[in-house]
């Protein structure tokens, strides 16, 4: 481990390890503390814009990242529909034209991926791992964080349970709204609270025959009995998020795709309730916004992970 980094970055999703990777391409000394013992098991923040596509080329990590889907289709096509086989209210296309495609083309070298978090976050973390000025290590969290005229001083636990505090110059908080960072710096936050509860299924089924070939990796669903999103997240491998109504018990709610979304018995073996999440939709998670940008040598990271993976670069290279 890297005793006494310039950098200290606290969070190893997305925006950590991105930090990481910058930096450490640049020779810049960082240390990543990430609380999880491993890395995202289950599917989140799928698509990563043609932006950040650009930021992975220029860091040779656009490869190993398109290999991740590598066979499905290429197309990216939103749909809205009432059921899976019921009738399509509208869809959006990427470059749905010979002549939009090539607009696409002339704007950039990287196309849109629809590859998730899930995906590519361990391909960041073995890339960034192995440069000799990047140390990762999993299953330590910040407890205590503070920042003096030169130099940043953090608390954390190890797996073993056991202290230990490491000094930096700097420190980057990349560890996701419920910052400890924010939390021990007294960097707060403003924007409407959480609006809903969502719930992920993720499931195996052979949904292109439903699908009569369209490549969608998104199809909302909309009808009365539920509206909510599949996505694809492999072959075969997709799951719907949806959410519930308020002050029902995500424990109780049990969710039939079959017969309520449309999947005519389609749908097989079960992974089960990946958990739930408080959510808001996006038009009030952007507006969830740090009230300052940094103090002293702390600096928070992007708002959410989402951000990255969704492809805004507008505050990846605000590393102070």
């Amino acid at each position: 481990m890297t005793d006494n980094p310039e950098v200290l970055i606290v969070g190893g999703g997305p925006v950590g390890l991105s930090a990481a990777l910058a930096l450490g391409r640049a020779g810049i000394t960082c240390l990543v503390l990430e609380r999880r013992t491993e890395f995202s098991r289950y599917p989140k923040a799928n698509g990563v814009h043609a932006r950040t596509m650009e930021i992975f080329r220029e860091w040779e990590v656009v490869e190993p990242v398109k290999a991740l889907t590598a066979g499905m289709p290429n197309e990216v096509t939103i749909a809205w529909m009432t059921r899976l086989a019921g009738i399509e209210i509208g869809q959006l296309v990427l470059g749905e034209s010979a002549e939009l495609a090539r607009v696409f083309d002339q704007q950039s070298p990287e196309k849109m991926s629809t590859v998730g978090q899930h995906m590519f976050e361990p391909v960041l973390a073995e890339i960034a791992g192995d440069l000799d000025s990047v140390t990762i290590e999993l299953g330590c969290e910040v407890v205590d964080l503070t920042a003096g005229e030169d130099s940043v001083t953090a608390t954390y636990t190890d797996r073993t349970g056991a202290r230990n505090s490491v000094v930096a110059q700097y420190v980057i908080g990349a560890d996701g709204i419920r910052s400890a960072v924010r939390r021990t710096l007294g960097i707060g936050e403003h924007g409407e609270a959480s609006l809903g509860t969502a719930i992920n299924v993720q499931f195996d089924a052979d949904l292109d025959p439903v699908l009569g070939g369209r490549p969608s990796p998104i199809i909302w669903i909309i009808n009365a009995d539920t509206q909510g999103a599949f996505i694809r997240d492999g072959f075969t491998r997709w799951r719907y998020n949806f959410e519930i109504p308020p002050g029902a018990d995500p424990e109780a709610v049990s969710m039939v795709l079959g017969s309520r979304s449309g999947g005519h018995g389609q749908v097989a073996r079960w992974s089960g309730l990946l958990g739930r999440r408080r959510r808001a939709p996006f038009p009030a998670a952007w507006r969830l916004r740090d009230e300052q940008w940094n103090t002293g040598r702390a600096q928070p990271g992007l708002e959410t992970d989402r951000e990255l993976a969704m492809g805004c670069r507008r505050r990846t290279a605000r590393v102070v």
